[in-house]
């Protein structure tokens, strides 16, 4: 099974003026917050160390028992968690950046793209980001895999192919206000979203 947890982080603290909030978080994630030097990316990372704390809780179980991946844009960060391997990420929808998917993208991505334009063209660039993002982390790869050299299709399931194989992973999408959310998992049982109030 997939869980995904997701929570608003707007109404943290700064863990820079109240470093006692930090406490019973891991080390290295204390550390990482502090290395932030803005205030946003700040509470992202506090709010992703305090989703992945209440999953972990949630689930009773230690970090090295489930694998567990983070991401975050705007106010919004997720955590998905499984068993299996999972990769999660969101985007916040705005206007695509100009000239990436020429960049970054499969010709038939391009293709799929072409169809599009304004806020549409803007949602299924991100829309197929995410998915990528999702992948590539799914498979702890990360950017070490050029986006070019895998192809998502968007058929009436979404599939991965690589090589020309389909890959053996499950995509589940989210609309979440104005954020694109995106899991990819080799498990194909997903669970409801769960909100969290941190």
């Amino acid at each position: 099974m997939v869980y995904l947890y997701a929570a608003d982080v707007s109404g943290l603290l700064d863990p820079w003026e109240n470093p006692e909030l930090l406490e019973g978080l891991p080390l290295e994630r204390q550390e990482k917050i502090q290395k932030c030097q803005q205030e946003d990316k700040r509470k992202q990372s506090f709010g992703a160390g305090l989703l992945l704390k209440h999953a972990l809780e949630t689930h009773g179980v230690q970090a090295e028992e489930m694998i567990s991946n983070i991401s975050h844009s705007g106010t919004l960060v997720i955590c998905a968690l499984s068993e299996k391997a999972v990769g999660c990420d969101t985007e916040c929808l705005k206007e695509a950046p100009g000239r990436v998917s020429e960049r970054f993208f499969c010709e038939s991505e391009k293709v799929y793209l072409n169809q599009f334009q304004g806020k549409a063209y803007d949602r299924q660039f991100f829309r197929l980001w995410t998915i990528k993002e999702s992948y590539m982390k799914m498979t702890r790869e990360g950017m070490k895999l050029p986006f070019h050299q895998f192809e998502v299709n968007l058929g009436e399931r979404i599939t991965i192919i690589r090589d020309g194989k389909v890959q053996l992973c499950y995509i589940k999408e989210y609309d979440v206000a104005d954020y694109l959310v995106t899991v990819c998992a080799e498990s194909d049982a997903f669970a409801e979203m769960s909100w969290v109030n941190l």
